[in-house]
């Protein structure tokens, strides 16, 4: 028996489907597995979670500004997990939730799925002396009760040997696809008539730097072309950064422009591809990209970051536009340079599906945990 444990299944992201598609993979080849987390909501996540709703288990996490009351709730806690692990041998942890926990977790063999690091090793986080020990105790316990370490892009192996002293295994993620059919010559009709329709999405946090896509749809509106910009992706994560990104949209007199989504429906997600003739992925360093190749898959051309770990397989710059994610005036002059060759916005169309017909969960990710998993528990 094995374990996945992910902190939350009440959201939509690109770690969510990352999970659920070794859960499912796991499920095909007849490996007995339960999951765990702390909250769960089928309305909030992704439709195929119900698929498993007989192997979640929930453990709430509760909380308390009172600190003995804090203390009670996390030891609570721990009982509760234990005695939900009781006969499994092995845990996949996925991204953050139990790195405070692992040394109660002694008599397991853990794999953990690190696709951002822990928000004590964030370049900007207050380095307060509780900081940094905490930061020594995630390391120790890393050393000490994880078995492996594994993470989806390069750059993140080289940020966790160099600020975790762990060694950490890459396993590229799979590719998200859509299946829809976008028809091309509609929208090469749009570009004629100085139309664009660009999508975005991701929860919003300020990595994704929601700003500079404002900037970038002011320009191109200066620019005399009637630009439509959705974004997709939850808001109630960090209520701030949402908030800012809001009162820009409404300070700029955008609001006709742009069109905050948070999360949609599976058939909304599907019409708004359907109707996207650009994706723009211009987050500031992020791990992975889920959302790229999902754009990819039904032909639209997207505008991608080049700190986006996704790059790692884009090498050769055929399937997407790389851009610098802050340079507005960059990535303005790439969509207008797009929209204007319909010769060159075709390569796109056809080198991101092809890209994505090649590409499989299974064989990149889901498989290579499954080995991990077998190496453990010989």
């Amino acid at each position: 028996m094995i374990a996945l444990y992910i902190r939350e299944l009440d959201i939509k992201g690109g770690t969510h489907k990352q999970f659920y598609y070794l859960a499912d993979f796991l499920l095909r080849n007849n490996v007995d597995f339960k999951i765990i987390t702390n909250s769960v909501d089928f309305k909030k996540t992704y439709d195929s979670f119900t698929l498993l709703e007989n192997k979640i288990f929930c453990i709430e996490r509760q909380t308390s500004e009172n600190n003995f009351r804090k203390i009670y709730f996390y030891l609570n806690y721990i009982l509760k997990l234990r005695k939900a692990l009781n006969g499994v041998k092995i845990i996949n942890i996925h991204d953050h939730g139990l790195q405070l926990i692992l040394p109660f977790l002694f008599n397991k063999k853990i794999i953990w799925q690190i696709n951002d690091l822990p928000t004590e090793f964030k370049s900007k986080q207050n380095e307060s002396l509780f900081n940094k020990l905490k930061k020594i105790y995630i390391k120790i316990s890393t050393k000490l009760f994880v078995d492996k370490v594994t993470v989806n892009v390069k750059k993140n192996s080289y940020r966790v040997k160099n600020l975790m002293g762990a060694k950490a295994q890459v396993l590229y993620c799979g590719i998200e696809k859509v299946n829809i059919k976008r028809e091309l010559d509609s929208t090469l009709l749009r570009f004629k008539n100085k139309k664009i329709n660009i999508l975005t999405s991701g929860v919003f946090m300020p990595y994704r730097n929601y700003e500079t896509a404002v900037k970038v749809v002011e320009n191109l509106i200066n620019k005399g072309f009637d630009v439509n910009l959705q974004i997709i992706g939850s808001i109630e994560l960090n209520p701030e950064y949402s908030n800012s990104i809001l009162n820009l949209i409404i300070n700029k007199k955008l609001a006709n422009n742009i069109k905050v989504l948070g999360q949609v429906s599976e058939k909304e997600f599907l019409d708004l591809h359907m109707n996207a003739d650009i994706f723009m992925f211009i987050n500031i360093d992020q791990s992975w990209g889920l959302a790229v190749f999902e754009a990819m898959s039904c032909g639209i051309p997207v505008i991608l970051s080049e700190s986006v770990g996704a790059t790692e397989i884009l090498e050769d710059r055929k399937d997407c536009v790389f851009v610098d994610p802050i340079n507005d005036i960059q990535i303005s002059d790439e969509i207008i340079t797009l929209i204007n060759d319909p010769k060159n916005y075709s390569k796109y169309y056809y080198n991101g599906i092809e890209f994505a017909e090649n590409y499989t969960w299974d064989k990149s990710y889901s498989s290579n945990v499954l080995r991990l998993i077998e190496e453990l528990a010989n």
